[in-house]
Order: structure tokens, then C-alpha cells, then sequence
């Protein structure tokens, strides 16, 4: 599709790195679980984004003490808000480029009602 490479390029590159902090999660969820190999991999591709974090934030909670953690709670929780709505966005959502190279999202969602939500 000529005029939308830069589109693509954009949006894969995104899912590049967001795939990247994912695999990250899911040696953290490994190690706070004491699983490795193919165990890791099954619970890992079970969880959805959301609850990895939920899990680790938990362990952490649970384990250690609260004076050294702040700054790694943080960083998840920040994490876990490129999930929602960054990410769900992108993914779930029709994108085009624009006259600018920018790119547009359409995501349509049925809830109570049908709604088209577009943004840049």
C-alpha cells in the first residue's frame, strides 16, 4: 500500500518494544514464581499483560520489605499503564495513515452501544 509505510513502520515498531517489555514481565513472573523452561512459558502465555503485572506487584508485596520497593512499584505500575489504553488501542483498533505520515486508529467497541473511537 503505497503512502503507508511510515504507518506501519510506527505501529511496529511500537508492538517491537511492547513486545520486548512483555518478554521482560514474563522473567519476572517466572522468577517470582520459581519457574523456569517450559513451565514459565505455559503459566506466561496464560496471563494476560494485566495480570503478570498484578502477579509480580503481589509477590513483591508479599516478600519484601516495603522500605527498598517503592521504586520498582512504580516502574510497574507505569508499565502496566502502557497496557491499557496504549496498547489495547493500537492492537485492537484499525489504523490508516495519514496526508502527514502520522496515523489514525479507528477502534470500534460494543458495550451498551455501539461506538467508533478515533485517535491519533
Amino acid at each position: 500500500m503505497p503512502g503507508c509505510e511510515n504507518a506501519f513502520a510506527l505501529v511496529g515498531e511500537f508492538q517491537f518494544h511492547f513486545a520486548n517489555i512483555e518478554g521482560a514481565l514474563n522473567s519476572c513472573v517466572a522468577k517470582v514464581l520459581g519457574i523456569d523452561g517450559t513451565t514459565a512459558a505455559v503459566v506466561t502465555s496464560t496471563l494476560d499483560f494485566a495480570k503478570k503485572v498484578a502477579l509480580v506487584l503481589a509477590a513483591i508485596d508479599a516478600n519484601f520489605s516495603k522500605d527498598n520497593l517503592d521504586a520498582t512499584q512504580k516502574l510497574l505500575k507505569r508499565v502496566r499503564g502502557q497496557n491499557d489504553p496504549h496498547r489495547q488501542n493500537i492492537i485492537h483498533s484499525r489504523f490508516l495513515a495519514t496526508e502527514t505520515s502520522d496515523v489514525t486508529f479507528i477502534r470500534t467497541a460494543a458495550r451498551d452501544k455501539l461506538e467508533h473511537k478515533i485517535f491519533t
